[in-house]
This record gives structure tokens, C-alpha cells and sequence, in this order.
């Protein structure tokens, strides 16, 4: 990652929020660059801001859950996972985030139910087949994990 760029692309969206305090792209942009830098902390503080500026962005939602698993805040990531669901029932992105949040911290009956809702809303999304036969691993559901590792 080039830090020389990085710096000149911070220090652009930090002047483009001090000019503009409600200016969502820069917000957006800014919590990414953090977030890809590995700078967790400052990516949750400038995505928690977004979402007061914009607080029914669905992809605020799942970003902020993301960069909170980084931080090991499982719950309130997967408050915002449910949230984002909540504000868009159909957005399959948001139920395979809470799906494998649930895989990582060992709930794996909930893991599955998430993710086969996963794919009844995009049966095409093949992560959410690896996902599924890592859970049908742990639940010694052999038979099941090879059918969805097919997939």
C-alpha cells in the first residue's frame, strides 16, 4: 500500500470534512482508508459519524459490524448486522456478515439459519456455500457439507 498516497487522500477527505461536516463521500472514503490501513479505531470513529449523518445506510451498517470484529466487539457487530437487515430485509450481504460472525463465535445452529437465508435471497453468492459446509463441518453433518461445497 502506497503511504505517501494514503497520507495525501487522508489529509483530503479530513479537508473536505472540515469544509463540509455532512459530506457523506468523504466520511465513506475516510473509513475505508482506515479501515484497508488497519487503523480500526479512527475507520469506527469516522463510520459511527456517517451514521449519524445517514443513519439508514445499510452499508454503513455492515462496514461499522465489519470494522467491529476487527476490534473483537462481536455484540455490537452483530447489532449492526441486524440492523442493516432490519433496514433492508432483501440484502443478502447483511445476512452472510451475521452469518459468519455467528460461524466465528460458535454459534453454528444460528450460523446456519442465517446463512441458508443467505441464500434464499441470492442463491448465487458461492461464499455463503463454503460458509454453510464449514458449519455442516462442525455440526458433523457430512453428507450436507459435501452437497453445499458442490455448489
Amino acid at each position: 500500500m502506497d503511504t505517501g498516497k494514503n497520507n495525501l487522500a487522508e489529509k483530503c477527505f479530513l479537508e473536505e470534512i472540515k469544509f463540509n461536516p455532512t459530506y457523506i463521500p468523504a466520511y465513506q472514503r475516510l473509513g475505508k482508508l482506515y479501515a484497508i490501513s488497519k487503523r480500526f479505531l479512527e475507520s469506527e470513529k469516522y463510520l459511527l459519524k456517517l451514521l449519524e449523518i445517514d443513519p439508514n445506510n445499510i452499508n454503513t451498517h455492515n462496514n461499522v459490524g465489519l470494522v467491529l470484529i476487527e476490534l473483537k466487539n462481536t455484540k455490537q457487530a452483530e447489532d449492526c448486522f441486524l440492523k442493516a437487515i432490519e433496514l433492508m430485509p432483501t440484502n443478502y450481504i447483511s445476512y452472510f456478515n451475521l452469518g459468519v460472525l455467528y460461524l466465528n463465535t460458535n454459534r453454528n445452529i444460528e450460523a446456519e439459519a442465517i446463512t441458508i437465508q443467505t441464500l434464499k435471497i441470492n442463491q448465487n453468492c458461492r461464499d455463503a456455500y463454503i460458509i454453510l459446509g464449514c458449519i455442516y463441518d462442525r455440526l458433523g453433518r457430512i453428507k450436507l457439507q459435501k452437497n453445499a461445497l458442490k455448489k
